[in-house]
This record gives structure tokens, sequence and C-alpha cells, in this order.
């Protein structure tokens, strides 16, 4: 995003820093901000600041729950050294249920 932002500040030869992004990233655009000083400006559209909470309710309790079950899988065979596994982010016509 800096080099979309041609103003310069009084005394700066420099372009202005400044952060952006749209839902999880705007989340952590806030962060960003609130921790660096530099940018000299923010834009956060519809951040998601609770990501574990935007879960359950985009996906509900069921399937929220069976999720959470199989990332619990997932991580009980890495422990034990096996291989992670990867899974859609997004149904496909088989996988809707």
């Amino acid at each position: 995003m800096r080099s979309a932002l041609p103003k310069r500040f009084p005394g700066s030869t420099t372009p202005a820093p400044a952060s952006g992004g749209i839902s999880y990233s705007g989340g952590h655009v806030l962060i960003v901000s609130a921790l660096d000083t530099r940018p000299a400006f923010a834009i956060s559209t519809i951040p998601v600041i609770d990501g574990r909470q935007t879960l359950r309710r985009v996906h509900g309790e069921a399937r929220f729950a069976k999720l959470a079950q199989v990332m619990a899988a997932d991580r009980r065979r890495r422990f034990a050294g096996g291989l992670s596994e990867l899974m859609r982010m997004s149904p496909t016509s088989r996988t809707r249920n």
C-alpha cells in the first residue's frame, strides 16, 4: 500500500506509510495501528477481531464442532510424528454437509 500513496508530509522526502486491510487482514491492521507509530493512517474495512467467534457464527455450532474435532485429530497426529493434512476452506457440491 505504501507505493500507492504519493502524498508526502512536510519535511519528509518519502511517501507516508499506511496500512490497510479487509476482513482478517483488517483485524491485523488494527493491531499494527495500535503497536506501530510509523503509519500515517490505517484503513480497516470490516475487520475480523475474533476469528474463533467468527468461524462459529459463520459455520454454525454443529459444523464448528466438526471443525474442532478435525483440528484436534490433526494436532494429535502431528504430535505423534505424523503429517498434517490439508482441508478445503470452502465446501464443494460433494462436501456441503
